[in-house]
């Protein structure tokens, strides 16, 4: 989740925590900063959430002259989040 609210800013998405924990999380403008205090894992509707908006951006994208870089790094953190949410879920089965 990390990786991608910091990728997000490199881009200049998104200019704040708070901004990437409402607009991208669907969650609390102090979720992500309570997340990285507390060192929890986020909930996997946190993640769920974010993998819908990041899908939603890499549609986006896909008119930009430079999408390639943008759309691979995209499709990684969107594969990672889906592994994640697998995972997550196989363990309580």
């Amino acid at each position: 989740m990390k990786k991608c609210y910091l990728y997000l800013k490199k881009l200049g998405i998104i200019k704040s925590q708070h901004q990437f924990s409402r607009e991208f999380l669907n969650k609390s403008q102090d979720y992500m900063s309570m997340i990285i205090c507390e060192s929890r894992k986020p909930a996997i509707n946190a993640i769920n959430n974010l993998l819908h908006n990041l899908n939603e951006l890499y549609s986006l994208y896909e008119e930009f002259d430079n999408k390639e870089a943008i759309n691979r790094n995209l499709y990684y953190l969107i594969d990672k989040g889906q592994r994640i949410i697998t995972k997550r879920i196989l363990s309580y089965l």
